[in-house]
């Protein structure tokens, strides 16, 4: 069940993740290069923070 909840959770702040960045890099006006890396290092980011929470979340229980 917390892993569900963990799921849902974590499309959701991907997805808002993303919406902000999409919004930063067209408010600053970014070669799509540049655009391309800001959002790979934004998903990887995001990424490893969810892969330690699901580590946090499955020892602790």
């Amino acid at each position: 069940m917390i892993i569900l909840a963990l799921l849902v959770f974590a499309a959701f702040y991907f997805f808002q993740i993303n919406r902000m960045a999409y919004a930063f890099v067209t408010s600053r006006e970014l070669s799509e290069e540049k655009q391309t890396k800001v959002f790979r290092m934004v998903n990887i980011c995001i990424t490893l923070l969810f892969v330690a929470l699901y580590v946090e979340i499955t020892y602790a229980v």
